[in-house]
Order: C-alpha cells, then sequence, then structure tokens
C-alpha cells in the first residue's frame, strides 16, 4: 500500500534514526541497546485499548564524539561541513506499532538530548538539554536550554556580557501525521552573534573576512503550516528583539534597543525599528511600515534618521563602502501605494554634508524629492523660493517614465550635476527575451572619484567629460557582453589626479559582430599618449571576463615627463623619497597579448616593449643621457633583452630574467668608466656625496627576499671623503631590501695605487637607522706613498717634484655618516726616506732660518700619528729627525678643505753627538730652569736656529707666522728637549743635572 507523504516522510526519518543509532554506537566510548519488557512500552493503556501490539526498545548512548560522528556521516554523504568538537548523550524509548506499521500515528517515541559541552567552529554550546516526544502524529522538542559562548572568548570583541555567554531556551511542536502546523517559540538572552555568524558562514562554505559583532536578546514566537512554510502571507509571527554594538570589523556600533516585526493575517507589521549608537550620541534613526502580502498589496512606511552612517550599513551588508556608499545622512520621507496596481507615491528630504555614492563625490545634499509611478523630482529644498545655490554638486534630476508592454520607459531626462548637463532617454525591457536602449548625451561633467574604488591608490580622480551613448543590451542581466551593442564616445579635459592637471584624452568604445574595442588617444604627462585594444567577444562572456579573457592592446607613449608621472604616483610606491626628484622624458612602445588578470594561468599576458630614457636625472645630478630597454614579459617573469646605452657619463649593458611577484631571478650588468657619484647617487645620496672618479665593473644581480649583487669594481682617480685613493680594484658583494629600503655594500679586498705607491683594504658600508646617513667601518694600509704628490690630487695644487715617501694604517668609518664631521677613525704613519722640502711648509719656513739651505737635507727619521673625530684630523704627534733638521708639531687639519692650524718648532744645525754633549754640560750648571726658559738657552747655544711657527693655510699651500720662543708651551718645550733633542735633563727640577749620570 502507498503511504501518504506526511506517513511516508515519518516513517523515513524513524528508518534514518535506526541508522542513525548505529553510527552513535560507532562514535560513542558506550552504548546500549535493550529491548524493554512490555511494561516499559510508552502508554501502556492506550495501547491496551486499542489492541497496539508495540515493539519497544532503549537507546542508550553516552558521551558519543560529534566529531567522530560527523566523519562517519560524512562517508555517507551527510556530514556537515563544519568543525566540531565535544561529546552528545542520547537516552530514548522508542516504540514500534507491530501491528500498524502504516499507521504513522501510531509511532512512539521519548526522550532527552544532553551535551556538557558541544563546540561548532567558535560556537560553544554549555549545558544542553532538550526533550523530544513523538506521539499521535505530532513532533514536540520541549525544555530548550543551555548558554553559548564565543569559543574565541571576549577579548576578541569589543561586546558586552562576553564572559557568563547567552543563554537560550524554547519549544516548538510539529504536526505530522496528518500535515498540520509548526508552532515554535525562541527565548535568546545577550546571545554573541559573531559565533553564530561564524557558523552559518562555515555551513555555507563562505568565507568573510570582517567578523560580524553584537549581542541580541529578545523572543521570537513563530506558527505557519507546513504545506505553504515558503510562502510569507501563510506566516503567523512576531519578534521582540534588542541587539546590542552591531558592527562589522572596527566600524562604528550601532545598538537596535527595540525591534517589533510580527506577520498576522497577510500584514507585515514593523512598529517603531530604532536604532542608536553609544558612540556617536547624535545618531538615530525610527522606522514604522506595513505592508499587505495578497490582495491590492497596500503599503505605508515612515522613515527618519539622523547622522545615519551610510557606510557603516554597506558593511553591515557585506559591501564595500567604497563601492557603495559613504557619508552620514539626514532623511525625512513616507510613502504610501498599491502595488498590486503599480501605484505609489515617495516624497521626503535627504540631506548630507558630504555624501559618496560608489566613489564619486556628491558632496553637500540637501535636497527634496518626489517619486511616483510616472514622474522623478529631485531638487535643493526650498527650490521654488529661492535662487539656484552654487555649493551643490548634485543641482536638480528630473525625468518621466512610464510602464507599457512589459517596457519601463524613461523620457525627457533632465539632470544638472557635477557642473554639466544630462539629457536623452532610456529603456529597460522587464522581459529577459528583449533588450534595453540607452541613448544619453552629456556635457560638461567634472565628477570626482577616490581611485580605491579600482583597487588604486587613495587619492581622487577627476576630469572634465562630454560625450554620448548609444547603447543596446539585454534585459536582465546588463554583465552578460555578447548580446550588446553600440558606440561611446567620451572627451576628457582637465583630468586630474589629486590637484595635479595631467592632460587630457578622446577615447571611443565600440561593440560590435564578436569584438569589443577601444581607442583612446590624447596628451597626459606632457607627452602624446595613444591606446588601441581589442578583446574577442564569446557567448558566455561578461564585463568582468574582459580581466580575464585574452585582449590585444597596443600602448604608445612619446616624450612623457618623468617628474609629472612620479608627482601623482602613491608613496607607497617608492623605495626611498628621493626618487620623487627625478626627471626626463620617457618613450614606449608596448605590445600586450593576454588576460589582464594575472591569476589566469591558462592565459597569462604576455608583452614586448621598447623603452626610451631620455636626459634622465636625480634632483640636478644628470643619470643618464639616452637609455634603451627592451624587454619581453609572460605573465610575471620579464626578459630583459637589452640594456644599452649612456649612463653616469659611461656606458652601461645589461641582460637577464627576473620574476616580479617571487622577485626572483638574474641579471648580468656591465659598467664601463661612469662617474662615480652620479652613478651611486641611486642607492644613496649620502655615500655619493663622498665620492668622486671613475667606475667601472661586471656585476651579477640575483633576487628572493632582497636584492643581491656580486661581482667586480674597479675605480679611477678615486676620492673618497675627499682623501684620494687613485686607481684601484675590489671584490663586491651588496644587497637592497625592497621591504625596507636597507642596503650594504662589502668590499672585501682593495688593492690599488695611490701616488706612486701601493694601497690596500677593506670596507663594508651598509644604511643607517637615520634616513638619508650610512655606516661604514674600514681599514686601510699603504706603503711608498708620494705624499707630496697625495697633498697635491687632494687639494688640486701643484705638484713638487721633491722626493718623500710614506708608509702606515689608516682606520676610519663611523654611525649615520652624512659629511665628514661624522667620520671617526685613527692613522699611524711613518717616513720611508724624503728631501725636506717635500715637507709641506719647510719650503716657506726657509726664509726664517737663513741661510742654512733645506734643499739638500734628507730625513730618514719621521713619524706623525693622529686621531680623526668630529670632521677634523687631529695631529697627535709629528716628529722629523736628521742631523741637520728637526721638527716637532701638532695641531689639526680640517677633512673637508685640508686646511690647518697647527704650531711647530723647526730647529736647524749640527746636532752631532759631541755638540749635544757640550751644549748638555754647559746646561747641566743651571739649577731650576723652566722647560721654556731652558730651551731658549739651548738655541742660545745652537746659535739661534730654532723657530716657533703658526702654521695656517692649505696643505698644498701652507702660511706660516712666526712666533717667539717665549710663548711655547711648557709640555712642548720639555717633549722636544727630552724627546727630539734627546737630552736628559733633570734641571727641569731643582736636582743635580749629574745625578744618574755615568
Amino acid at each position: 500500500m502507498m503511504l501518504r507523504p506526511a506517513e511516508y516522510a515519518l516513517a523515513r526519518w524513524i528508518s534514518f534514526a535506526g541508522m542513525l543509532g548505529v553510527l552513535l554506537a560507532w562514535g560513542g566510548g558506550t552504548d546500549v541497546f535493550a529491548q524493554a519488557p512490555p511494561a516499559a512500552g510508552p502508554k501502556p493503556a492506550a495501547a491496551a485499548k486499542d489492541n497496539t501490539r508495540y515493539w519497544t526498545t532503549s537507546w542508550n548512548f553516552d558521551s558519543v564524539d560529534v566529531k567522530r560522528l560527523n566523519e562517519r556521516l560524512d562517508t555517507l554523504g551527510v556530514g556537515v561541513p563544519i568543525e566540531m568538537e565535544g561529546t552528545v548523550s542520547v537516552n530514548l524509548n522508542v516504540s514500534v506499532p507491530l501491528n500498524a506499521l502504516t499507521d504513522t500515528k501510531k509511532y512512539r517515541l521519548e526522550g532527552l538530548v544532553r551535551s556538557p559541552r558541544l563546540k561548532l567552529e567558535q560556537l560553544v554550546l554549555e549545558d544542553f538539554q532538550t526533550h523530544v516526544q513523538i506521539a499521535d502524529g505530532v513532533m514536540s522538542v520541549d525544555k530548550i536550554s543551555g548558554r553559548l559562548i564565543d569559543a574565541a572568548g571576549p577579548q576578541r570583541s569589543r561586546q558586552v556580557n562576553r564572559s557568563r555567554g547567552g543563554t537560550v531556551s524554547g519549544s516548538a511542536t510539529l504536526q505530522l501525521s496528518p500535515l498540520g502546523e509548526i508552532d515554535a517559540s525562541i527565548t535568546t538572552e545577550a546571545v554573541a552573534i559573531q559565533p553564530l555568524h561564524e557558523l552559518i558562514l562555515a555551513i555555507q562554505s563562505v568565507g568573510d573576512q570582517q567578523p560580524l559583532h553584537g549581542v541580541v536578546s529578545g523572543e521570537i514566537q513563530f506558527r505557519a503550516p507546513l504545506r505553504t512554510i515558503r510562502e510569507i502571507r501563510s506566516w503567523n509571527a512576531k519578534t521582540q528583539l534588542r541587539i546590542d554594538a552591531l558592527a562589522r570589523g572596527d566600524a562604528l556600533p550601532l545598538d537596535i534597543p527595540s525591534a517589533s516585526i510580527s506577520i498576522a493575517d497577510g500584514v507585515l507589521m514593523a512598529n517603531d525599528l530604532q536604532i542608536r549608537s553609544t558612540e556617536s550620541a547624535d545618531l538615530s534613526a525610527s522606522l514604522q511600515g506595513r505592508i499587505e502580502l495578497e490582495r491590492q498589496q497596500r503599503f505605508s512606511f515612515a522613515i527618519r534618521a539622523n547622522d545615519l552612517p551610510l557606510d557603516v550599513l554597506a558593511q553591515l551588508a557585506g559591501a564595500n563602502a567604497n563601492r557603495f556608499a559613504a557619508g552620514q545622512v539626514d532623511l525625512d520621507a513616507t510613502a504610501t501605494g498599491e502595488l498590486a496596481q503599480q501605484k505609489w507615491t515617495m516624497a521626503g528630504r535627504v540631506a548630507s554634508p558630504r555624501l559618496s555614492i560608489a566613489g564619486v563625490q556628491l558632496g553637500l545634499i540637501e535636497h527634496a524629492f518626489e517619486f511616483d509611478q510616472q514622474h522623478l523630482k529631485l531638487e535643493p529644498a526650498g527650490a521654488s523660493s529661492s535662487p539656484p545655490r552654487d555649493d551643490l554638486i548634485v543641482q536638480d534630476v528630473r525625468a518621466n517614465y512610464t510602464l507599457q508592454d512589459r517596457r519601463w520607459v524613461l523620457s525627457q531626462i533632465d539632470a544638472h550635476l557635477f557642473g554639466g548637463e544630462i539629457s536623452g532617454e532610456a529603456s529597460v525591457a522587464l522581459d529577459k527575451q528583449d533588450s534595453s536602449t540607452l541613448n544619453l548625451n552629456w556635457r560638461g561633467l567634472s565628477p570626482n572619484v577616490n581611485a580605491q574604488l579600482f583597487s588604486l591608490a587613495d587619492v581622487v580622480l577627476s576630469a572634465r567629460s562630454s560625450g554620448k551613448i548609444d547603447w543596446t543590451l539585454p534585459a536582465g542581466d546588463w554583465s552578460r557582453l555578447a548580446d550588446q551593442s553600440g558606440d561611446v564616445q567620451i572627451q576628457l579635459d582637465s583630468i586630474k589626479v589629486g590637484d595635479a592637471d595631467i592632460g587630457q584624452m578622446d577615447l571611443v568604445i565600440s561593440k560590435s559582430d564578436d569584438a569589443l574595442k577601444l581607442t583612446a588617444d590624447g596628451n597626459l604627462f606632457g607627452g602624446d599618449v595613444k591606446v588601441e585594444t581589442q578583446s574577442d567577444v564569446t557567448a558566455d562572456m561578461t564585463w568582468q571576463d574582459l580581466w580575464q579573457r585574452p585582449s590585444q592592446i597596443r600602448l604608445s607613449v612619446n616624450r612623457i615627463r618623468i617628474d609629472r608621472l612620479v608627482a601623482v604616483l602613491p608613496q607607497r610606491s617608492w623605495l626611498a623619497p628621493r626618487f620623487r626628484q627625478l626627471r626626463g622624458l620617457v618613450s614606449a612602445e608596448i605590445d600586450l597579448d593576454g588576460a589582464l588578470d594575472s591569476s589566469q594561468q591558462d592565459a597569462p599576458l604576455r608583452s614586448t616593449a621598447k623603452i626610451q630614457l631620455d636626459h634622465l636625472s636625480l634632483a640636478s645630478v644628470q643619470i643618464t643621457h639616452r637609455l634603451e630597454i627592451e624587454l619581453r614579459t609572460r605573465g610575471s617573469s620579464v626578459d630583459v633583452d637589452k640594456v644599452a646605452g649612456i649612463y653616469a657619463g659611461g656606458r652601461i649593458t645589461a641582460r637577464g630574467q627576473w620574476d616580479l611577484l617571487e622577485n626572483d631571478g638574474h641579471i648580468d650588468v656591465q659598467v664601463a668608466a661612469v662617474d662615480a657619484s652620479p652613478s651611486i647617487r641611486l642607492l644613496s645620496d649620502s655615500v655619493a656625496d663622498f665620492v668622486e672618479g671613475k667606475l667601472s665593473g661586471q656585476f651579477h644581480v640575483s633576487g628572493g627576499r632582497s636584492i643581491r649583487a656580486r661581482g667586480a669594481v674597479q675605480a679611477h682617480d678615486a676620492v673618497v671623503a675627499g682623501i684620494p685613493v687613485g686607481d684601484a680594484n675590489s671584490g663586491l658583494l651588496a644587497s637592497y631590501s625592497l621591504g625596507s629600503g636597507q642596503w650594504d655594500a662589502s668590499f672585501s679586498s682593495i688593492h690599488g695605487e695611490v701616488a706612486r705607491g701601493r694601497l690596500r683594504g677593506v670596507a663594508k658600508l651598509k644604511s643607517s637607522y637615520r634616513p638619508n646617513r650610512f655606516d661604514m667601518t674600514s681599514q686601510w694600509s699603504f706603503e711608498r706613498v708620494n705624499f707630496a704628490k697625495f697633498i697635491a690630487d687632494a687639494g688640486g695644487g701643484s705638484f713638487s717634484y721633491a722626493n718623500g715617501q710614506v708608509r702606515g694604517k689608516l682606520s676610519l668609518g663611523g654611525e649615520a655618516i652624512a659629511s665628514s664631521d661624522d667620520l671617526r677613525g685613527s692613522f699611524s704613519t711613518e717616513l720611508d726616506g724624503s728631501q725636506a722640502s717635500a715637507i709641506p711648509g719647510l719650503s716657506e719656513a726657509q726664509r726664517f732660518l737663513g741661510a742654512v739651505p733645506l734643499a739638500g737635507i734628507r730625513i730618514e727619521d719621521g713619524r706623525l700619528d693622529g686621531t680623526i673625530t668630529r670632521g677634523r684630523a687631529r695631529i697627535d704627534e709629528f716628529v722629523l729627525s736628521s742631523p741637520q733638521l728637526k721638527v716637532w708639531a701638532d695641531g689639526y687639519v680640517q677633512l673637508d678643505n685640508l686646511r690647518m692650524d697647527v704650531e711647530a718648532v723647526i730647529s736647524t744645525g749640527n746636532f752631532q753627538t759631541s755638540q749635544l754633549m757640550e751644549v748638555y754640560l754647559q746646561i747641566a750648571s743651571f739649577t731650576s730652569l723652566s722647560p721654556v726658559a731652558l730651551f731658549i738657552r739651548i738655541n742660545q747655544l745652537l746659535s739661534n736656529r730654532t723657530i716657533y711657527v703658526d702654521v695656517a693655510g692649505t696643505l698644498y699651500d701652507p702660511k706660516l707666522r712666526l712666533r717667539p720662543l717665549a710663548t711655547l708651551r711648557d709640555e712642548v718645550a720639555r717633549y722636544i728637549v727630552s724627546e727630539v733633542l734627546g737630552l736628559n735633563c733633570a734641571v727641569f727640577g731643582s736636582e743635580n743635572p749629574f745625578q744618574g749620570q755615568n
């Protein structure tokens, strides 16, 4: 016998319950199937009265692992696609009528379902319990109770009352046989919305990055026939809810203190729906309305809002505020009508200090509107009694429309907005088999659009636009491109990015047959720009598919000014702020073929490009006169076929391959005779200010987390921090981080020639924690350096042919270096044989020393030690010694200009041992002499051939000023007598000068 639908459904349910029992047994820790004695069956009296014999069994499942159970259900294709943990216990008595199996009213089921803790995604249900009963064809679920808690804890949102969790209780009955009504009642208190929202999204397999916060409390009563449960007009329902802190992400939270909505007798009513916010005292909204769900479908509603945030409402609806609406709105509107007769009237006022729709800035809105089944009018409030307002972007919009032959015809469009006007007509088909048409003209429109609408930078785009559109498109689905045709002509003048005027452009878009074409021609950034594109259109293609389907694009630019281009690019696109000082011209011919959407692996975008850079400079420093680049791309892979041209006064060539997404690849670069300072300036301004000369080298550049370069560099006539290092070569290892902008460069083995001598060293430079500065450490050694030539090379003075050589060591470095004032170091040198006339200043001293010729004196013993700090080289000790000449000096030399501030003592004569002993014996009788007095006495005994001078001027042009010996400092005199002349004079005190002498 065929079962009726309700009976069949109940029988299937009980059969499924039996199968579920088996699965519960698999998932549980303990289980018991037991056939109860006859007395244990439900309602034995009733069974005896109607002579129904029952088979009764008790199902008891303790601590069933729901995760394991769901995995087993999933193997049967009925699993739930969510993460779940916890245990469930089920205790049921099931009675099956053995002699009335087809009578669904005879089946009996009663018991409890319990869970101490059940986690579904982030929703935790604690202390859950409900009573389930099926009898006489009625299913009852009552005594529902439990606590709902957010598993992530209260710290992840600003919701209130999260630590205690929310509670839920209620009951429900379903009349299953015969099929009747469902009657349910649910009460909630402080239930968090976020875990419920995440659970629904998980079941629907929908991703949502922004969480939905809020706490809901209230009551829901619902009754409806099961046969027509999908028809709202058959419902009888009533809700009384309160929602606190409703927000998506970090948006402004909204409170709904009262939400009373009911459906009864085919009428939907909303009574005093309120919106408030504790974080915005001025925000308020109230709505009340009524609509009949059948017959004439009469409706009426009234809404009043103050400072209603459209962007917050858009976010709550899951929409992008930048692409929908943004701004605060005041609204006062009423509406009445009959939907069945297609009659309605809506009128009111709307105001906003700054309104944006789909990224377009509408500015100040203070308008009145009227809207019925034939007319639309929007105009400034009080327009009939006041003159036109210049402070409004949207002036007025008027149009007539009619509904005829399943077509909505919009005519006599007359709109004044964005400083221009729109006119024309449109016909919108309501039959999906028909087509809609647009015939519009506009002139002088100047809208402002935020570039974030196109996922670009947060910057306003604007232009003055005129044009016309003649377009036919299918009804119902305007996104379908295959069934569309027409032409669009657009003239854009005064195109601006932010406040920068970048030029003008004319565009033509046409769709005919199976192709969509776009051509653009204009002047942008001071140069000529031309674009030609064509995309083949397939039957199922949409506008959005344009980015994902192959297209052919040809882009030609001629002599675009780089400074105007970089001025409008977003700040985040620059590796360093100094690149905003780029100047020059760029021309290019680029052909692209493929899908613009980079995620389309089956049709990656391919391109070939020939680019020419002319007169490229960084601020006032020219980088290249002309550089030619040839590239090929496939997706994110770039093949650099050619880079060649004049770079920093020399030649550069390069070729290689690079992956833009992985930031990895290899490029081989060669430079020849480039000027050091401008070539390095692209990396660091501060380093560029420290170097001069010519550089050549070969480098292998590779990528990864940072760009790395390995190779060799050769320098010619190089100068570092004002110090000539001549010709040198070294290995190079460098890296540059695109993310942080940090860089470092190591020169591991520097070998070179300087001033006819040899130079060796190691150096490491890296970017500093302070912008536009760098850190450095270096160690140098040199030998047989002709210091006369060295000084001449450093200062640009004339070179003396007198011979003088030194050897020594130099340590030089510093942190956050911006100038020579930040350098720190030390130096130690020894004389490696020299003529006296080669020593800076000694030739100038000749005029103070009388007839003693310095040109013929050769110095074999000398040393110079000192430190470098605060932009000066401090001479701690400078001593020259020969049988005919003694020199001592100390002081400073300024590094940036080689100016000196030195005091020196120069003494000539016969410093043989016998003569010095004679002097020593003569002064031994003096007691308690000061060092200066003793030195003056020694000078007198040595025929007054000692002078004390101040040395100024520069190293290559010293100036000497004679000073009295009496002004000599005591410590200087003591040092000269004891260390330079080698006299052990105890007369500096009152001791016997011969004491301790043999």
